[in-house]
């Protein structure tokens, strides 16, 4: 499990609050209910880090309830700080790492409220994954929409910091 997370509860009964998120979109409910039997709930308090750029990455999340902050360290003046990238709410995926090689975290997650995190352990996917090829085509086709926008997005804070670093030049 990654760091700071203790679960607190196994996900049961009807379709769980996460099954919406976009990751599961087009999945069918006999699908998600397969993927509902591995998934456990985790709950942070606002500040604690639910993974560090470069930890190992075990699992993924949905955010169920509040709010978590990706981050990256950046040191500054011989101080680290944590540089808030985007904010991810309910339904949005955290830790998209944990389901590709070399499984370390690209960036860091802080919980920037009270949050319920719902979590899936990689090795419990990978069985779902291989008996289900459908559930594993309609979850990595979403990963890459994901993977995709996130490209867009730092590539719109790296250029924004290079013309606002360009500009002192001059």
């Amino acid at each position: 499990m990654d760091r700071g997370l203790h679960v607190e509860s196994k996900t049961s009964g009807e379709l769980p609050r996460w099954a919406s998120a976009q990751l599961f979109e087009g999945l069918l409910p006999d699908q998600i209910s397969l993927i509902s039997e591995i998934s456990t709930t985790t709950s942070l308090a606002a500040g604690e880090h639910v993974f560090r750029l470069g930890d190992r990455a075990r699992a993924i999340y949905i955010v169920e309830e509040g709010a978590v902050t990706l981050t990256l360290p950046v040191t500054l003046r011989g101080e680290e700080r944590q540089v808030a990238i985007e904010s991810e709410h309910p339904g949005d995926l955290l830790g998209w790492s944990a389901l590709v090689p070399p499984y370390r975290r690209t960036l860091g997650a802080l919980a920037a409220a009270p949050c319920v995190l719902a979590r899936f352990a990689r090795e419990d996917l990978e069985p779902i994954f291989g008996e289900h090829p459908q559930i594993h085509l309609a979850i990595c086709t979403r990963l890459c929409e994901l993977i995709g926008r996130r490209l867009t997005l730092m590539e719109a804070v790296m250029l924004r910091d290079l013309e606002k670093w360009g500009s002192r030049i001059d």
